[in-house]
């Protein structure tokens, strides 16, 4: 079997929290993979891959799982990073490894003012604290 589907199991969540949960104690971004759905009620499915920082959890109003982040690497030339919710359903997992698309990058830190310390993003300019 080739490529890649949705999480479909609460233990494959739960890996993802932990693996979430784990970047933001030691402050380490994600490079993460999911699936963002093309126009709204098409039922098509684009995947995506980010840079993130996460920073904290919460669940949607449907009862989906959601982590919040920063996004390092939004999409368009000039973008700069922006809030972003990232639903733990909708995370990328490989058929042939039959694991997430989600990688902690341990020798990285985070570049963008974080919640976690209560630290906001500058609200028109977005910039980054640190050169990548």
């Amino acid at each position: 079997m080739f490529g890649y589907r949705f999480s479909g199991s609460e233990e494959e969540q739960l890996r993802l929290r932990h693996l979430f949960a784990s970047a933001m104690d030691n402050r380490s971004p994600v490079r993460v993979s999911y699936f963002k759905e093309k126009g709204r009620g098409t039922g098509l499915y684009v995947k995506v891959t980010r840079v993130v920082e996460p920073y904290a959890f919460g669940v949607s109003k449907a009862g989906k799982r959601l982590v919040y982040v920063v996004d390092r690497t939004p999409e368009g030339v000039g973008s700069r990073p922006d809030y972003r919710t990232i639903r733990l359903d909708r995370v990328a997992f490989s058929r042939s490894q039959g694991r997430a698309l989600a990688v902690r990058l341990l020798s990285l830190g985070y570049l963008c003012p974080s919640r976690l310390d209560f630290r906001e993003l500058h609200p028109d300019k977005r910039v980054l604290t640190a050169s990548i």
